[in-house]
């Protein structure tokens, strides 16, 4: 495998990576579960709560993008300070879904105003701490192979913290001893908030580092002339330039008008969307469409647990494959995996459990794991932007703020059209009365044959748009020596 230098900055890079995956992974797995199983949330309720998540979650990237590659406060510009100031609220954050207010009744405004609070709130620290880890994954190297060996590591770290929503799941026995699972969502916090803060300490790119020491020093002694000054003050201040003088929306259109990065923030649209249909209903079909009987509790709560570190294992024990053979071909190849699985899968039906199984746990970790590489082609396409804008810096936050406008609208569509599907064929009835029995046979092999529809459909349909896309994106041999980086390489 090829592994980045485990330097200091390697390591703190990788603590973001494990706090990071710690509490994102805890909160996508439940935070639906616990809003629509225990604190009843209504559907009309909790369709409003995800269209205002939804804005909020598309408008915050370009936005904290901005100021963080054009404004001039340390604890926005500088990737580090950044982590530093902002991980602990994030950590903060992350504990109020948890919590709730009151005792809610089924359909409850106030739990809405939960929600919506609890997702914006985590969303937008969530949005800040990361866009200056991905700014820090590109600015580290513009070396393919280093940044192969990073994303790796950061594997490493999103691998041990993946362990949480199995910790989660053995001290709550399935949420069914709550008080449990809030004592561990508050040290997963204290734990991931304290390693961020060790990142904002010794996270330091080679471009920080250069700028640290080329830039002009502004000294006044009894040789320095009005002339002299100005010159360094005009000097440092070239220096400093980030394209700080152009206004958001005219670097934002910049971006959009780059034809690879249409394309790929198209195919990750369609990826975030598929992901978060996983991460946030597997939990709910696999306990509907394979019985109890099938899986034993402590089985099942292992099971989740895993489908959590395995994509990390995956991408590490894949580093190889991906520099061999770069990352447009292993997109493709993923694509036409799930699409021929889940098409496989439908043609089969529901009632080989084993296979079911087989196929959820593979569908979900590729899916996962695939949407790691996203760091990789957008530095790439960073790496491009610069050349093409001959630019002085790369505008990593904002390439990566402007992905994040058009595809985290996935993140809000998949749950509230999963939602809304389900509770057509009664699932928010059964929900109500909290048993099976609430709900004829008839309905409930309906409700099960939607729900396995869905699981088979979701990857065959997005696969095959995501397929017919990216045959249309450009930059797919930057896994080549002789493709030179476009900046500074460490």
């Amino acid at each position: 495998m090829v592994f980045a230098e485990l330097s200091r900055t390697t390591v703190a890079f990788m603590a973001t990576s494990i706090a990071s995956s710690a509490m994102h992974q805890v909160f996508n797995f439940y935070y639906v579960k616990v809003f629509l199983d225990r604190y009843h949330i209504s559907e009309p309720w909790f369709q409003s709560a995800q269209v205002i998540y939804m804005v909020w979650n598309a408008v915050n990237d370009p936005l904290f993008g901005y100021l963080q590659d054009n404004a001039h406060w340390a604890c926005v510009k500088s990737r580090r300070h950044a982590i530093l100031y902002g991980g602990p609220i994030w950590a903060l954050a992350f504990l109020i879904p948890w919590f709730p207010w009151v005792e809610y009744e089924h359909g409850s405004w106030l739990c809405a105003l939960h929600l919506i609070l609890a997702l914006s709130f985590y969303d937008a620290m969530f949005t800040f701490v990361l866009l200056a880890q991905a700014c820090l994954f590109t600015e580290i190297s513009s070396n393919f192979k280093k940044r192969v060996g990073l994303m790796q590591c950061a594997q490493i770290g999103q691998l041990i913290g993946s362990v949480s929503v199995f910790i989660c799941e053995w001290t709550s026995h399935n949420l069914t001893d709550y008080t449990a699972f809030q004592w561990t969502c508050l040290f997963i916090a204290c734990i991931a908030g304290l390693l961020l803060v060790f990142t904002g300490k010794n996270a330091h790119t080679q471009y920080d580092l250069n700028q640290t020491a080329l830039k002009p020093k502004i000294t006044v002694d009894s040789h320095t002339t009005p002339m002299s000054l100005e010159v360094e003050v005009q000097a440092n201040s070239e220096f400093m330039d980030r394209s700080s003088k152009q206004s958001v929306w005219s670097l934002t259109w910049q971006i959009l008008l780059q034809k690879n990065f249409l394309i790929f923030v198209l195919i990750n649209l369609g990826q975030e969307f598929h992901r978060t249909f996983c991460s946030n209903f597997r939990g709910i079909i696999m306990d509907h469409l394979i019985p109890a009987g099938t899986i034993e509790g402590t089985t099942r709560s292992v099971l989740y647990g895993s489908l959590m570190f395995l994509p990390p294992i995956l991408n590490i024990m894949g580093g190889q494959v991906v520099t061999r053979i770069g990352a447009y071909k292993v997109y493709r190849m993923a694509f036409i995996v799930k699409i021929g699985l889940g098409s496989v899968m439908f043609l089969i039906g529901n009632t080989w459990m084993s296979l079911l199984l087989a196929f959820l746990i593979i569908d979900s970790v590729l899916t996962s794991s695939v949407t790691s590489l996203m760091g990789i082609c957008l530095s790439d396409i960073i790496d491009d932007d610069m050349a093409v804008n001959k630019r002085k810096h790369p505008m990593s936050s904002m390439v990566f703020g402007t992905n994040a406008l058009i595809t985290k609208p996935g993140q809000s569509l998949a749950p509230m059209m999963t939602v809304w599907i389900l509770n057509m064929y009664g699932y928010s009835e059964l929900n109500k009365e909290k048993a099976m029995d609430s709900i004829s046979p008839v309905d409930l092999e309906g409700l099960h044959g939607v729900m396995f529809n869905l699981v088979c459909f979701v990857p065959v349909i997005i696969g095959m748009l995501q397929l017919s896309i990216w045959s249309m994106y450009g930059l797919k041999r930057t896994h080549e020596p002789s493709i030179i980086p476009k900046h500074i390489d460490t």
